[in-house]
C-alpha cells in the first residue's frame, strides 16, 4: 500500500502477490517498485499505477529471497536468495545477468556502489566488498554484530552501522594499491622485506 505523505491518504493498493512481502525497494527514479517474498515470488511495480510491469518469477522461483535493491541506474536489480547467492537481473526483461555466492547464508544487507561495480554486503561477521562483474572479495570491514552498511553518494566512503549500537567510516579504497598505501602511512613501521613480499603474493621490488 502506498499512503500521500502529505494527506495520510491510501494511494494504491498492491494486491498480486501470494504470500506475505518481506522486502521492497523503489527504484532511483522512483517510477517503480520491487517487491519479494520468503516463498520467492518478485514482483516490480508501477508506482503511480500500482499495475505490475515485470513478474520476475512468474512460475515461482522456489528460492527463499530475504534481501534485495536496484542499481543506481535502474537497469538491474539484486536479489539474495536464503542459501546465500546474490542474483542479479535485468530490471527490464528479467533475465538473470549474473549470479554469486557470499560466505553467509544468513540475513544480509546488500548495496551497489555508485559506480554500479561493487556489490556491498552486510550482516553477521562484518562487511565486505565484491567486485560485481566477477564476485570476488575485494576488502573485508571485520565490524562486530549485525552490520549495516552504506556508500556515501560520491563512493569513497563506507558507513557501517551495528547493532552493538556503534557508526563507523572507512575509506571506500578503489584500489588494493590505495589499501597498501593507506597502511603504510597509519600502521606499517616497517617496509616489507623481499622474502615476507613474496610469501604474501606482492610483488616483489
Amino acid at each position: 500500500m502506498i499512503w500521500d505523505a502529505i494527506t495520510g491518504e491510501l494511494s494504491l493498493t498492491f494486491l498480486d502477490h501470494l504470500s506475505g512481502v518481506v522486502g521492497l525497494s523503489w527504484s532511483p527514479d522512483g517510477n517503480r517498485i520491487l517487491s519479494f517474498t520468503l516463498r520467492g515470488e518478485a514482483i516490480i511495480w508501477d508506482s503511480a499505477t500500482g499495475q505490475v510491469v515485470l513478474d520476475i518469477y512468474p512460475q515461482g522461483s522456489g528460492l527463499e529471497l530475504i534481501t534485495g535493491g536496484w542499481s543506481r541506474d535502474g537497469k538491474r536489480i539484486l536479489l539474495q536468495s536464503g542459501d546465500g547467492v546474490i542474483h542479479i537481473l535485468d530490471a527490464s526483461t528479467r533475465k538473470e545477468l549474473s549470479q554469486f555466492p557470499t560466505d553467509q547464508a544468513s540475513w544480509n544487507v546488500i548495496a551497489l556502489s555508485p559506480s554500479d561495480r561493487r556489490l556491498l554486503k552486510g550482516g553477521f561477521g562484518g562487511s565486505r566488498v565484491y567486485e560485481l562483474s566477477t564476485g570476488v572479495e575485494l576488502f573485508y570491514y571485520p565490524v562486530p554484530g549485525f552490520n549495516d552498511p552504506k556508500y556515501s553518494p560520491d563512493g569513497s566512503w563506507i558507513l557501517i552501522g551495528s547493532n552493538y549500537g556503534t557508526l563507523e567510516i572507512y575509506p571506500a579504497w578503489q584500489t588494493v594499491q590505495e589499501l597498501i598505501d593507506y597502511a603504510r602511512k597509519c600502521c606499517v613501521l616497517r617496509t616489507l622485506t623481499s622474502e615476507e613480499r613474496q610469501r604474501f603474493g606482492l610483488s616483489v621490488k
